[in-house]
């Protein structure tokens, strides 16, 4: 029942994305005529809101705005392929453009600053960008393709690049300098992160995957970030859990999240593969707060999760999407005027975004 249950979710979510374009299009033409596929849409959502329902400690999220704008990607400066986006000391935001092979620099309001790199396996060019690290003076992203480490000056200048030894999934890096990463894993026994120094040395290895009949290798896939004490911070992709481990690798907490859906998710994945063919995702990205964290969630909306450093769930920021919830990929929480500001990278009707959002205002 609880599988019948989360495959017709699936297919609400493909009948949202057919409906998508259109909604998305007349909600910000500010027209009120609604149409067959509002109707259509609100009575999906409907069903939805009554089997997963919101928490009381709930905020809704309203959009502000979204960049690239059109007239940028006149110009070339467009997304494609992005999967990741970090933030640098003073706000100002970066995407990996992973199938046009360059970074995006933007300042926190979403004004086009600079591109940095360009497609190539020289210094200072790029094969498919994955994530991006920055630090007080460097701004680091993993050249997959090219199996490297690439650093920049904040300028975007290139510094120097470090070779690696193997493939990772995921991967942060410390103030101190030290490169955590997940490795794809060839045997069950394989560690879940590997620490490297500043030169690409493998200095030690931690973190005990689960255990399962088989694919193993898939459902040991893993996302990672720091808190602000410089804790690492795991999150299992596939199942509701989250790890936190000191700089050395010692287990300082495992959580198990509490969400009305990845935990139906979680036990469908440890029965084996889905009559889709693949395994639900949970948890799609993690980032670190003070000493908490925060998590990524896209359906049956976009919710952002913030739990404290003991793992209780504090607010669950939420936004209703018109449009492929699906295909958002990463975020980011920035705290401005003693607001948080959230960016989301997603695709949208008009193409691939970065979408800003912030709490909406409660009218009286």
């Amino acid at each position: 029942m609880k599988m019948k249950k989360i495959l017709s979710v699936s297919f609400l979510i493909c009948l949202l994305n057919s409906y998508s374009s259109s909604i998305w299009l007349q909600q910000y033409s500010g027209s009120k005529q609604e149409s067959e596929e509002e109707k259509k849409f609100a009575k999906i959502y409907k069903k939805w809101r009554k089997e997963y329902p919101l928490p009381k400690n709930a905020t809704e999220l309203e959009l502000k705005s979204s960049f690239p704008s059109e007239d940028l990607i006149e110009e070339d400066i467009y997304l494609w392929g992005a999967h990741f986006i970090a933030n640098d000391s003073f706000g100002n935001i970066y995407v990996s453009n992973r199938k046009a092979h360059f970074i995006l620099k933007f300042d926190p309001s979403g004004h086009f600053l600079q591109k940095i790199g360009r497609k190539g396996q020289g210094p200072g060019e790029l094969m498919e960008p994955g994530r991006i690290m920055t630090g007080k003076d460097f701004l680091a992203v993993y050249d997959r393709m090219n199996r490297r480490i690439q650093f920049f000056d904040q300028k975007g200048n290139y510094v120097k690049s470090i070779k690696l030894y193997k493939t990772f999934r995921d991967m942060t890096i410390n103030e101190e300098g030290l490169i955590f990463a997940t490795p794809i894993l060839m045997t069950s026994q394989m560690p879940l992160i590997d620490v490297l120094s500043q030169d690409g040395k493998l200095l030690y290895s931690f973190g005990k995957p689960k255990s399962f009949k088989r694919n193993w290798r898939q459902l040991n896939a893993v996302v990672l970030d720091l808190n602000k004490k410089g804790e690492l911070l795991m999150a299992f992709r596939h199942f509701p859990v989250v790890r936190k481990y000191s700089v050395k690798g010692e287990l300082l907490a495992e959580y198990q999240i509490d969400h009305f859906k990845w935990k139906e998710y979680g036990k469908e994945n440890r029965k084996g593969v889905s009559k889709q063919g693949g395994y639900f995702n949970t948890i799609d990205r993690i980032k670190g707060s003070d000493e908490g964290f925060y998590l990524l969630n896209v359906v049956p909306r976009i919710e952002i999760l913030e739990f404290d450093k003991n793992g209780k769930l504090i607010m669950d920021y939420w936004h209703l999407c018109f449009s492929y919830l699906s295909a958002t990929d990463d975020f980011i929480v920035q705290k401005r005027h003693n607001e948080n500001i959230y960016y989301i990278l997603q695709e949208r009707s008009e193409g691939m975004k970065v979408c800003i959002y912030g709490q909406k205002l409660k009218h009286k």
